[in-house]
Order: C-alpha cells, then sequence, then structure tokens
C-alpha cells in the first residue's frame, strides 16, 4: 500500500526548502534501516536526508526519545534547535 501511494502534497516542497535554506534533514523511524532507506530511494528522497535513524540504530523507539535524540546528534544538532515534523 505505501508503494502505491502518491507522495503527500508538500513533502517535496519541505525538502527543498530545507536544502535551500542549509537545513539538515535527518529521517527517525521505528521500522528498521532497510525499509526506510529502500522507501526514501524508491522515492527519490534519499539525496534530501543527511541522516538516518532506525529502530536498528537504538535500544528503545517510540514513545522513548531515543530515537529522535540520536537523530539529533546524528546531525550535529541539539534537540532545542531541531523541529519534528511527523
Amino acid at each position: 500500500m505505501v508503494e502505491a501511494s502518491p507522495l503527500l502534497p508538500g513533502v517535496l516542497d519541505y525538502l527543498t526548502q530545507a536544502e535551500q535554506l542549509g537545513l539538515k534533514v535527518g529521517v527517525a523511524s521505528s521500522s528498521n534501516n532497510d525499509w526506510v532507506e529502500g522507501h526514501l530511494r524508491r522515492r527519490d528522497l534519499l539525496g534530501y536526508v543527511d541522516a538516518v535513524t532506525t529502530r536498528d540504530d537504538v535500544a528503545n523507539v517510540k514513545p522513548d526519545p531515543e530515537l529522535f535524540l540520536t537523530a539529533v546528534a546524528r546531525l550535529s544538532s541539539k534537540p532545542e534547535r531541531a523541529v519534528a515534523i511527523e
């Protein structure tokens, strides 16, 4: 179903604007790395992403904050300087 669904409106616009503004983009997902990177690759979005963090990278996933904190750290940033878009 995911592969058959179109990219949601606005997603590519957000990624393009982030790139133009020099903002770093990370993906944090409770799915495994193969699925996440494969999905981003199929959608031609992987090039917009600076860091991918998945359940394969942490001991605890959502709702535990470890996934998000690890993603922010991989972007060399701090939580108070990050925005999460679900």
